[in-house]
């Protein structure tokens, strides 16, 4: 046999043997197929999971991106001037509606930059159940009662199970649905070797964040979705991104997928889903959280540049994976200029 020969096949072997050691991931979808599935990969246990240990992995400075950085430019530099001030006979103050004080109970330090793998930004998260707190930066999760005691403190690669080709891992977002009384935990990830970059979801099985979660992977070929967002309403779960090739780092537009919320909370292996995907328009969709009885799941996002008077409101009905199937309008509205903070 050929050295070459004897290469290829080497070079091949190596290729399968890596392959086959990449547990828990879903098929993977081309970015624009528009057939991107959710799929559940695994179940984690919060108390199982082994104590943290800060700079065991090697933080970094996540790059900031824009969809256009020259109108970014423009619009910080017009921020600076303060062109877009109150113009005359144009107040600057709001007037809020009238609240009761809310008294504090009780106060604790949370999260230290000490106490994590240093990642900057650290996109801090935290949210409050009937009885716990879930807070997130970065590449860490932490646990506690309303009493500030840490109950459990982790690695989130370690609590999302990544393998060993995972490469990035980014902005946490966690929520609670006080309506289906669950823990909601999304975060992205990137295995660059493979070109692929996922929207990753943790769903808990009940109120008590340290009871298990189910795993679920929405894969992407040869792009990621930055800056996720998370929420859910009645029936519906909504992830969104501004999705980047991984390479090259060039933005290709807005996508969004939605899950059966009653699926994902039942821990079905094949929870109904819907993508769209880019470009939805716009740039870093933020859905609304559902907070009253209601099937619509809203979502919006502002424009820039020359389109920084419009807000682009999405509408969601229906429920994937049902008779009635996910639709989507959109609703643009004119505001007041906003400038870039």
């Amino acid at each position: 046999m050929k050295p070459t020969m004897r290469s290829t096949i080497l070079v091949l072997f190596v290729g399968a043997l890596v392959l086959a050691l990449r547990p828990g991931t879903a098929p993977k979808l081309e970015a624009q197929s528009g057939s991107l599935v959710l799929a559940r990969y695994g179940v984690v246990d919060p108390k199982t999971l082994p104590k943290i240990q800060p700079g065991r992995r090697r933080g970094g400075r996540v790059p900031f991106r824009v969809p256009d950085p020259a109108a970014f430019r423009r619009e910080k530099q017009e921020a600076e001037s303060d062109t877009h001030g109150p113009q005359a006979g144009e107040s600057a103050q709001v007037n809020l509606p009238s609240a009761s004080l809310v008294s504090t109970a009780t106060g604790f330090i949370g999260l230290r930059f000490s106490d994590t793998f240093g990642f900057i930004p650290p996109d801090t998260q935290v949210a409050a159940g009937p009885d716990h707190l879930f807070e997130a930066v970065n590449g860490h999760g932490r646990i506690l009662n309303k009493s500030g005691t840490v109950l459990s403190d982790f690695d989130l690669f370690t609590f999302f199970a990544v393998d060993i080709f995972t490469d990035v891992l980014s902005d946490p977002i966690v929520r609670y649905d006080a309506v289906s009384k669950r823990w909601f935990v999304t975060l992205v990830t990137i295995e660059s070797l493979f070109n692929v970059g996922d929207w990753r979801l943790a769903v808990s099985t009940t109120s008590n964040p340290l009871d298990p979660f189910v795993l679920y992977i929405a894969s992407l070929e040869g792009g990621f979705p930055d800056f996720p967002k998370l929420a859910v309403n009645d029936d519906k779960l909504v992830l969104t991104g501004n999705i980047f090739t991984i390479f090259s780092q060039v933005y290709v537009g807005t996508a969004f997928l939605v899950a059966n919320k009653a699926d994902l909370v039942a821990g079905s292996s094949t929870p109904g889903s819907t993508y769209f995907p880019s470009p939805q328009g716009l740039f870093t969709i933020q859905p609304a959280q559902g907070l009253s009885s209601g099937s619509t799941l809203f979502m919006a996002a502002r424009g820039t540049a020359a389109r920084r008077t419009v807000v682009r409101v999405w509408s969601l009905n229906g429920v994937p994976g049902t008779a009635t199937p996910v639709t989507s309008t959109t609703t643009d509205l004119t505001i007041k200029s906003l400038p870039t903070p």
